[in-house]
């Protein structure tokens, strides 16, 4: 019960300090006519991991591309141009990347392997493991945005905010073909008889569209720091699927923490 009773303290005081800093104003704040932003972060790609393939009658499952990267970075930078006090106009460029897919392919009760491994036998009497390994791959995700930004509490220290707006993307998927370098390595095929059979995904480049929203802290008129969380959807073209089955959109939850820069005092707003 006192354990319960020192979080329910902690918790009001905190909303205290909140309250305070929210109603303390900051002359000038919104008084710069320009700001630039420069945030970073992680980013976790959302949707089904796992779809049944045509004529499999449910007993068995094959792996979504998009939904099974491992969570991964993101930066980026943006310009913005305060309006008035409410209201922004914000251009970006971002980037996401993540270095690791993983797809846990085990069935029951057997020892979790990733979908990409695989073990390539001597024989096929006793099933020696000549070989084995795992084939990786990686995603990069460049955004070029154009988003309105309204803020709710212009002039206070903590000032909320959210955001949408579209955005331009150029996404890449890089297969790491690791069993066709072993397969040369042991001398079972020739260099001049690999290909790119194994990729899933070609390049991919299209609109996609973002809603956003956070907080800021104002250091003072020319600082401030601010936390958000972004939502991007991003339609990618069947054609870009090697594998139409394994079709997915790019969806991602990001959270960023940045810094506002501004500049160009204006007695417009």
């Amino acid at each position: 019960m006192n354990r319960r009773l020192k979080w329910i303290e902690i918790s009001l005081f905190a909303g205290l300090m909140i309250l305070m800093f929210a109603s303390y104003p900051v002359q000038g704040q919104f008084e710069q006519k320009l700001s630039i932003n420069f945030y970073g972060g992680l980013f976790n790609t959302l949707g089904s991991h796992s779809f049944e393939p045509e004529g499999s009658g449910g007993d068995y499952t094959d792996p979504t591309l998009m939904p099974n990267f491992k969570p991964g970075f993101s930066i980026g930078a943006s310009f913005q141009v305060n309006l008035n006090r409410h209201f922004s106009l914000e251009g970006f460029m971002g980037y996401m990347g993540s270095l690791a897919w993983y797809y846990d392919a085990s069935d029951g009760g057997q020892e979790p392997f990733n979908y990409l491994y695989y073990e390539v036998y001597a024989d096929t009497v006793d099933y020696n493991v000549l070989f084995s390994g795992e084939n990786e791959m990686t995603l990069s995700n460049l955004t070029i945005g154009l988003a309105p930004r309204y803020y709710f509490l212009p002039g206070k220290k903590l000032n909320p905010f959210a955001s949408a707006g579209i955005t331009y993307n150029i996404t890449y998927v890089n297969f790491i073909d690791n069993i066709t370098d072993d397969y040369i390595a042991y001398g079972l095929i020739d260099e001049l008889e690999t290909g790119d059979e194994f990729n899933w995904f070609t390049d991919h480049s299209g609109l996609g569209m973002t809603v956003s929203g956070g907080v800021e802290y104002a250091v003072n008129e020319f600082i401030g720091l601010f936390a958000q969380v972004g939502y991007y959807f991003i339609p990618l073209k069947k054609e870009a699927f090697i594998y139409e089955a394994k079709y997915a959109d790019f969806h991602s939850l990001n959270l960023h923490l940045g810094i506002r820069l501004s500049f160009l005092k204006s007695k417009d707003l």
